[in-house]
């Protein structure tokens, strides 16, 4: 690859030739020389039109990776041409090709930039108006303008530059092409309320610009980034906040928009880690109808910033997206809002293990790793290691959790780097960031859409089928949205492991016992909704520092042979209490490595206590009740503690810091409201006292026991639940990677299996 930067001015520091150097030694596949400013179309000699472009689109399809090219009666319809942004100051605003440059505010980050979805032109013959993005338009320097260049021409001279704001077509639509394919990826729309930022200066430093070309070059080695991160991320210059702002999701309304009555060959229940990956795939070719009972992530600084994490975990108002409740003295809390978990968690991405797919009955491995693939290049990224996890990395090696394996998604015993759903400005990309991938013309969206019970048939059936639902919009009134009727029809749970359980049984499907004490009708005793409900025991040890830790949550893992996950968060408060009123301490000189014990063995239960679904039902999680899951935390947290007394991570702990003097801190931290002492007796009473969640809940519609291996519902028709609720054991150090994956792997399989059922038959 050859690049030619033509700079404005030629160096003149040694500042600036230093600057430069480093430019070039960190950019290798790039070269980069100063010349004074031109405009030049430098293709093999040949002019610029239309014939040619459409020439070098079709020998470009045939080389790139992913490339998505489109060309109908002389009309560009889609194509991810990548280009590359400058300066607008840097333009010779006299020369006659000035006229093709527009200032724009896009939404996406990207400096190798994709041309994304064209407007449809007017007439034949006109290259359709497209958008460009820019990663430097969006990151911390915030210096260089964003541009458009539109006006070309096509062989007879005549310009053809047309905005979506200027067209002259009333009937003026974006082009949509049918798909057939259930993996058909849509490129997403550009955001239309970004809003416009002004550029505070005239030049751009080195470092800011290798590191963002760097980044861009890395994008489009993958070849693949054509859907990424379809909203706009602002980042003042003095405010370490980071705001996200929402994506132009024209299906997505909140639910007093919804009609009294409506009908879908799909219904969706729950917009979270499962549902939206679910409901995102089925509406490539039916109608989908999305439920969610809280609202948008976005424009909420204290769930997009990973700056903010954690702030609505003890927010206890009605609207709050992080719904708390107690249980066995532990504070727990359930999302509410769209993304679910991936809204409120930490982030980290790692897959589960091999033994995940086979206890939920994921038989296609190349659809697995498809469906992985589908998440990963829009909400995940490697993150940026700093000082203290990278001390804590080595530290676990010396200790023994062997070996290093680098930075990998895969789920391999010993140390390494895991994914993040924070990107390096510490935005947030929720499932929500998935919902780009939709049909719009399928899907519909409501906000705030309460479920109250799902409808059956049950007279003259067999066996009971579901045909609607109930649910409450935000002002109290009532919906109903109702099945096609057509044979393949489905009603989908996907409301988590809490949500899932608790709906079945209010819509009359659990214990007999419990659903006549609350005067629920019937439909079908099931003994099995809501058992074995397990949460993953999660216990902290706060490491002081004698020195200030960067800010960093999940970034680095300790995966050991014995059952036991270990994770970090450094200079970061996340136990949410004020560290000074216990000897003194503050989080910004310290952090935070948790231990978490895999599976667990140890089980509950979940009851629902009313037939109000805005309630949080009781749930009972057993934490330490089985004596394999405490021996594996003793033994995590004698793991912990070897590796924050080794070498490696020895600028990071006082060096007169016994572990038991580490361990008694920790006994007087406040964990969880579990009456206890203040010096650690022994390390297993220590797992006791200090138990947390790690919010990881799941169970409660196990397979084999309220659902079969195609996650439909026993005993009934029409009904499936697909979520964490129907997982045996919590799949590698977090589950998120593994219910996403879920989520569209059964999207495709549903929906393949339905396109061939209802292919026509024909005789060959």
């Amino acid at each position: 690859m050859h690049w030619t930067w033509r700079w404005k001015s030629f160096l003149s520091s040694l500042v600036e030739v230093n600057e430069f150097n480093a430019l070039l030694n960190l950019i290798r596949d790039v070269k980069i020389t100063s010349s004074e400013d031109t405009w030049k179309w430098d293709e093999g000699g040949r002019n610029f039109s239309i014939q040619h472009i459409k020439s070098l689109c079709f020998k470009a399809q045939n080389k790139v990776p992913n490339f998505q090219f489109l060309w109908n009666n002389w009309v560009l319809k889609k194509v991810n041409i990548l280009c590359w942004r400058i300066e607008q100051n840097r333009v010779p605003t006299g020369h006659p090709k000035a006229a093709s440059l527009r200032t724009s505010t896009l939404p996406f980050p990207d400096l190798c930039a994709p041309l994304f979805d064209g407007n449809a032109a007017t007439g034949n013959r006109k290259w359709s108006s497209t958008q460009t993005t820019s990663i430097v338009g969006s990151s911390s320097i915030h210096r260089v303008q964003q541009l458009l260049l539109m006006d070309t021409e096509d062989d007879a001279g005549t310009s053809q530059h047309n905005t979506p704001e200027q067209t002259t077509d009333p009937s003026f639509e974006p082009t949509r092409e049918p798909s057939p394919d259930p993996t058909h990826e849509p490129s997403p729309e550009p955001n239309p309320n970004k809003r416009p930022r002004t550029s505070k200066s005239t030049s751009i430093s080195a470092d800011d610009l290798a590191n963002d070309m760097k980044k861009a070059l890395q994008y489009l080695i993958k070849g693949n980034e054509g859907n990424r991160h379809a909203r706009h991320v602002n980042v003042d210059d003095d405010d370490d906040e980071v705001e996200a702002h929402a994506p132009n999701y024209t299906f997505m309304h909140e639910a007093t928009e919804a009609p009294r009555v409506s009908f879908f060959d799909y219904i969706v229940i729950g917009g979270g880690t499962a549902g939206i990956p679910l409901a995102t795939t089925l509406s490539a070719n039916y109608s989908v109808l999305l439920l969610e009972r809280g609202g948008s992530p976005y424009n909420d600084p204290n769930i997009t910033s990973v700056f903010n994490f954690g702030r609505y975990f003890f927010d206890t108002s009605p609207d709050s997206p992080s719904q708390q409740f107690i249980t066995e003295g532990v504070v727990n809390s359930r999302p509410r809002v769209l993304g679910g978990g991936t809204s409120i968690n930490a982030g980290f991405y790692s897959r589960g293990e091999e033994k995940f797919n086979v206890e939920a009955r994921l038989t296609d491995e190349d659809l697995i790793q498809d469906s992985y693939e589908w998440t990963e290049k829009v909400i995940v990224f490697e993150p940026v290691v700093q000082s203290w996890q990278s001390a804590l990395r080595a530290g676990l090696v010396e200790a023994g959790v062997v070996p290093d394996n680098g930075f990998t998604y895969d789920h391999l015993v010993g140390t390494k780097v895991g994914g993040s759903i924070f990107d390096s400005n510490g935005t947030r990309h929720t499932a929500a960031d998935l919902l780009q991938y939709a049909n719009p013309d399928g899907l519909s969206l409501y906000l705030h859409a309460t479920v109250h019970k799902i409808l059956f048939k049950c007279r003259g059936r067999s066996k009971p089928r579901a045909i609607g639902v109930v649910f409450e919009d935000s002002l109290g009134k009532k919906h109903l949205a109702f099945l096609k009727g057509r044979k393949n029809d489905e009603i989908i749970l996907a409301a988590g492991a809490l949500g899932s359980p608790q709906l079945l049984m209010l819509s009359g499907i659990g214990p007999k016992d419990q659903l006549d004490e609350l005067d629920i009708k019937v439909v079908l005793d099931q003994p099995y909704v809501g058992q074995n409900m397990a949460d993953n025991p999660l216990n902290i040890l706060f490491i002081p520092a004698p020195i200030a830790v960067e800010p960093s949550i999940v970034q680095v893992v300790g995966i050991t042979p014995f059952g036991s996950y270990i994770e970090e968060a450094g200079g970061f408060n996340v136990i949410f209490a004020n560290l000074s009123d216990y000897q003194g301490f503050t989080y910004e000189k310290g952090g935070f490595v948790f231990e978490k014990v895999n599976g667990p063995l140890s089980k509950g239960d979940l009851k629902i206590v009313n037939r109000n679904p805005a309630d949080n039902p009781s749930v009972t999680f057993n934490y330490f009740t089985e004596p394999e899951d405490l021996q594996k935390c003793v033994d995590g947290i004698k793991t912990i503690l070897k590796a924050v007394d080794s070498q490696a991570f020895s600028n990071y702990k006082y060096a007169n810091m016994t572990d038991q003097d580490i361990l008694d801190l920790n006994m007087k931290l406040p964990y969880n409201l579990i009456v206890h002492g203040n010096t650690s007796t022994s390390l297993e009473q220590h797992c006791k006292d200090t138990v947390r969640t790690i919010w990881h809940y799941h169970g409660g519609c196990h397979i084999d026991q309220v659902v079969d291996d195609e996650y439909k519902v026993l005993g009934v028709d029409s009904l499936r639940v697909i979520d964490g609720s129907t997982i045996l054991n919590s799949p590698g150090t977090n589950p998120q990677a593994s219910v996403l994956m879920l989520g569209r792997y059964m999207g495709v399989t549903i929906l393949t299996q339905r396109l061939a059922a209802e292919k026509p038959y024909t005789d060959s």
